[in-house]
């Protein structure tokens, strides 16, 4: 069965994508117009809904924070729809698609290479949300390596600014992409900057990596 995306006009309606056909949990992500206080419940502050269904054993054997989550003493574990609340909708399908393409039969599937396709439209700027939600869900950036590839040669590459390719290239260990980042760089540019996520601000380069830049100019750090 290929994956069903829903999109109702009402925010409080979910959103159903459905990441596998094994799915046996559904994990709800809620969006908000703007960072909740703390004590506030967010209900008129409701951007988006959405509803993701996926394989508990997949996200277990990847997350220490789902595992625990979804298997151990917590109301969640015996619940059929357990709620996300401030994560981006996109960048947590790219996560769950990353995850799921860990396994073979799934990334030939009708389902996977639907939900494949659908991330790899996913703008540059929100990779600092994927990165952000996967360090909460403390999975580790290796995990999602593959997909990120995947996403780079989709032609990100060649039309994204270099500046907003520094950090993720470097995080997400894309060795070829952080080199041709830099080069680009060095050659168009006095100095190397970044471009940094507003919504985001604690994820930069080490300022060391910076600095060594700067330093040899006309040497790309590979």
């Amino acid at each position: 069965m290929a994956s069903s995306t829903k999109s109702p006009p009402d925010a409080s309606v979910p959103n159903i994508v459905v990441i596998t056909d094994d799915a046996d949990v559904t994990l709800r992500v809620i969006k908000y117009t703007q960072r909740l206080k703390p004590g506030d419940d967010g209900n008129d502050k409701v951007k988006s809904i959405t509803d993701f269904n996926v394989n508990t054993q997949v996200m277990i054997r990847n997350s220490e924070f789902f595992k625990t989550l979804l298997t151990g003493n917590f109301a969640e574990a015996s619940q059929s729809v357990v709620t996300l609340k401030e994560h981006d909708p996109s960048a947590m399908q790219a996560i769950f698609c990353a995850l799921h393409s860990q396994y073979e039969d799934w990334s030939a599937s009708s389902c996977g290479l639907s939900i494949t396709k659908q991330t790899l439209g996913l703008s540059v700027h929100s990779l600092c949300d994927v990165i952000s939600s996967a360090r909460h869900f403390l999975i580790e950036m290796v995990e999602l390596d593959s997909w990120f590839k995947l996403w780079y040669e989709h032609g990100h590459n060649s039309k994204t600014d270099p500046k907003s390719m520094l950090y993720p290239t470097y995080q997400l260990n894309h060795a070829e992409g952080f080199a041709a980042a830099t080069k680009k760089m060095v050659y168009h540019h006095t100095r190397i900057e970044e471009t940094k996520n507003q919504q985001h601000r604690d994820l930069h380069l080490p300022p060391r990596v910076i600095r060594r830049f700067n330093l040899s100019s006309h040497e790309p750090l590979c």
